[in-house]
């Protein structure tokens, strides 16, 4: 590879954040639960608590507390990876938990498509 092609290579590389990606990962996942849930679609629709903006989101998520069943175990080389970046980032608790769990999610996304901040509302 010739010095430019490496440069950009580098530039790339260090666009990708892997702490990002699994934010992505984890709302999309979330949305595609809320997607599978007729109960809790109707429970947004008729809901007083949630503002009638947040209803029309594109990204309604629901954390059913499923998202750990899906993740490898903690006490593995890759699972502890992820989970500490849940961890990290805020999205579990220091006991592994999900911190939305039991909770409609709002993700708020930046001008490039990345989850900055999201709001839950308890549906059940």
């Amino acid at each position: 590879m010739n010095s430019l092609g490496e440069a950009a290579y580098k530039q790339l590389l260090g666009q990708l954040n892997l702490e990002d990606i699994y934010v992505k990962q984890a709302f999309e996942y979330y949305n595609a639960q809320f997607m599978g849930s007729e109960t809790v679609q109707h429970f947004v629709e008729t809901s007083d608590v949630i503002p009638t903006e947040l209803k029309q989101h594109e990204y309604i998520g629901l954390c059913d507390r499923t998202l750990g069943m899906q993740l490898p175990n903690a006490r593995t080389i890759e699972g502890g990876v992820v989970r500490g970046h849940y961890q990290h980032c805020g999205l579990f608790i220091p006991t592994g938990g999900e911190l939305f769990r039991g909770c409609v999610v709002f993700p708020e996304r930046d001008n490039t498509g990345q989850v900055v901040s999201a709001i839950g509302y308890r549906f059940g």
